[in-house]
């Protein structure tokens, strides 16, 4: 039985446990720290980070498979339609974190995030609900827990809730194909594509 719920403050350093154990073999974190033996110490450390700041407005619902924690999916709320993403609140914690880490992983970091930023504010402007990130632990996938962390938020009212009760497009970014196809029967279309590095595609979706 899978249990969709809110994510306690408590429960953080789990939640990037999770998430380091799901994005382990991603295509963005093998690219951004190639170092197998490293990767999950830095994958903890930034999601946690990514967790903490600004918590509490956030919308991060955690997924319980009998009663053990498996997924979790992080909402970021929308912005006002005049501030681009390079304009909001920056974690400068976490990006000091990572460039005390490993200067050329800063710089893989740097790129990805100056790429990323204007692709999914030209292609989703705000404001906007995205969805950053879903994850769900290796030996979970498949069993459809990833469709129950989508539907906890998707079927709750349609489209997202922008200031007002006005209503806003969804949004996401992934860098492995093989998730598009999850996301494309929850209802979301590809609105932009950009090479990263090399054969490193960044797909940005909507719904």
């Amino acid at each position: 039985m899978t249990v969709i719920r809110q994510l306690a403050a408590a429960e953080l350093d789990s939640a990037a446990g999770i998430l380091a154990g799901a994005f382990h073999n991603g295509a963005l974190y093998r690219w951004l720290e190639p170092r197998d033996g490293a990767r999950r110490a830095f994958l903890t450390m930034i999601f946690r980070s990514r967790l903490a700041f600004r918590f509490e407005s956030r919308e991060a619902r955690l997924a319980l498979v009998d009663g053990a924690a498996t997924g979790i999916a992080v909402w970021e709320p929308p912005a006002s339609a005049s501030a681009a993403a390079g304009e909001l609140p920056a974690n400068t914690a976490l990006l000091e974190a990572v460039r005390a880490y490993d200067g050329a992983v800063y710089e893989r970091w740097q790129h990805f995030h100056h790429l990323l930023f204007p692709l999914l504010d030209a292609a989703v402007p705000q404001p906007r609900l995205t969805l950053a990130p879903l994850a769900v632990l290796p030996a979970f996938q498949g069993r459809g827990v990833g469709s129950a962390l989508l539907r906890d938020k998707l079927d709750s009212g349609g489209a997202g809730l922008g200031g007002g009760g006005a209503a806003v497009p969804f949004a996401l970014a992934t860098l492995d194909s093989a998730n598009l196809g999850l996301y494309e029967h929850h209802g979301f279309q590809v609105a932009a594509r950009a090479v990263v590095d090399g054969g490193l595609c960044c797909w940005v979706m909507r719904r």
